[in-house]
């Protein structure tokens, strides 16, 4: 299937979602397959993983924003302060 996402029918009408979206899709993801799936596809294009304990966590996100990187948030809580 497509750079690694499950062939189950499930995984795949996702990944339709996730690509064909006009959003940002919110992603639950316990066995770490929509990770793995994202980093894949976006390997050539500088994918920067970015977690909100991490430091200089807005800064890297500006960086992102104005360059056109892609930025994949990781462990995000239920509620965002």
């Amino acid at each position: 299937n497509l750079q690694g996402l499950p062939s189950d029918s499930f995984s795949t009408e996702n990944g339709v979602l996730v690509t064909r979206s006009n959003r940002w899709p919110l992603m639950i993801d316990p066995q770490e397959q929509a990770r793995k799936w994202i980093k894949s596809m976006e390997a050539n294009n500088e994918l920067v993983l970015v977690d909100l304990q991490m430091d200089n966590m807005i800064s890297k996100m500006e960086n992102c924003i104005q360059l056109g990187i892609p930025v994949l948030l990781l462990d995000i809580p239920e509620e965002i302060d």
